[in-house]
């Protein structure tokens, strides 16, 4: 882009003036404001009462309820924040319309979208970004960078959890559901968050899938998967159970190192590595031997993540640990100096297909189902993932 302030516009304000400083739309449109990257100068909802009250949060917005008018507004950007059974259409028409899109999870809720929207990129040659915000967190960042650097040696295996007792997010007031109550989100299992960073880490893409989950809590799934590259991968979503929210568990593991998350309970991300810590020993060592300790992650970061080190303070104070507003300053970094998209459509389509396909292995007993890839025939070889 030549100009050097994006003029965005947020699709979805949700929520209303009591909701407005929790809607994800409202949230996203004023932390774009922060980046000094960005101007939100359009807020539609179908709820007028909802998008007046999201443009008000913004210096420059102006309400819709019209699509048209919407995105007939001067917009170089939207932000698709609207439920998830919208945002295929919505993205394929902001793309036909010659805007960039960064959308919210789940990009997808069918194989039949997931063709959509990737022929809807290669037609447009247009900018897409999924909003997968995990993927953006700092430890996460800090152990993709030590991947590799090599420091994990050869990873085999990794692990991703989203454990989120949602069930008061799942019906409005009246008992109507959002679209967090609706079974199997229609499609597919919500994902994003577990896989989306250990594909970001490992840098892999899944090929096929196995899914169960226990018949007295059938929203407890846990999927096992094998990679392209031969890792096994580990994922649970649970979006029903209730417990404490710790929002995610990771975990990396190689023959020269090992990396796990927080856990809760004052719990901090640890690592060990072969080449700087202590050595791993089975039985056979003595009382007077050191053997492996984990140690904490952060020892790390000063090397591997100096630029997150040194983040504005709106980074800091930003949601997700600083995720949110590393995922919207790279979506603007990246439309200004013409770089590719953090995560693309295809990327987009690794992240979450796995959990379509997971809902037919659970309705085969948990068969493995493979996972296909949309990209090209042309791109399917060509690494690396990022």
């Amino acid at each position: 882009m030549a100009d050097s302030t994006i003029r965005l516009g947020v699709l979805g304000a949700g929520g209303g003036k009591d909701f407005v400083g929790s809607s994800r739309g409202t949230y996203l449109g004023r932390l774009a404001e922060q980046t000094g990257l960005i101007d939100t100068v359009a807020v539609c909802d179908l709820q007028p009462e909802w998008a007046e009250a999201a443009a008000e949060q913004m210096r420059k917005a102006r309400s819709y309820t019209d699509h048209e008018a919407f995105f007939g507004a001067g917009l170089d950007a939207v932000v698709i924040a609207t439920p998830v059974f919208q945002h295929t259409n919505q993205a394929v028409t902001a793309l036909q319309r010659g805007l960039a899109v960064l959308s919210e999870v789940t990009p997808v809720n069918s194989l039949t979208e997931a063709a959509r929207l990737a022929a809807a990129v290669e037609q447009t040659n247009g900018f897409y970004m999924l909003a997968e915000n995990y993927r953006f967190i700092d430890d996460v960042e800090l152990v993709k960078r030590m991947v590799d650097d090599g420091r994990f040696g050869t990873v085999s295996f990794a692990q991703g959890e989203y454990v989120h007792d949602t069930h008061d997010l799942a019906a409005e007031a009246d008992g109507s559901r959002t679209w967090r109550g609706t079974p199997g989100l229609r499609g597919g299992l919500y994902c994003t968050h577990s896989l989306g960073p250990v594909l970001y880490m490992t840098g892999d893409r899944v090929a096929t899938v196995s899914c169960f989950a226990p018949e007295q809590q059938p929203t407890n799934t846990l999927m096992l998967m094998r990679s392209v590259a031969g890792r096994i991968f580990k994922v649970r979503v649970d979006s029903r159970s209730p417990r404490p929210h710790n929002m995610a568990f990771y975990s990396v593991q190689g023959d020269r190192g090992s990396y796990e998350s927080w856990t809760g309970l004052g719990d901090v991300p640890k690592i060990w590595l072969a080449d700087t810590h202590e050595p791993s020993k089975g039985r056979r060592y003595g009382p007077d031997d050191v053997i492996a300790q984990w140690h904490p992650l952060k020892d790390f970061a000063a090397e591997y993540i100096p630029d997150r080190l040194a983040a504005p303070e709106e980074a800091r104070k930003s949601g997700h640990f600083g995720a949110d507003y590393w995922m919207m300053h790279d979506f603007a970094r990246a439309l200004l100096d013409s770089k590719p998209s953090p995560i693309d459509a295809y990327r987009a389509l690794d992240f979450a297909v796995p959990g379509i396909m997971a809902m037919q292995s659970l309705a085969s007993n948990g068969a493995p189902v493979p996972v296909p890839d949309f990209r090209p025939a042309a791109l399917r070889s060509a690494p690396p993932l990022s």
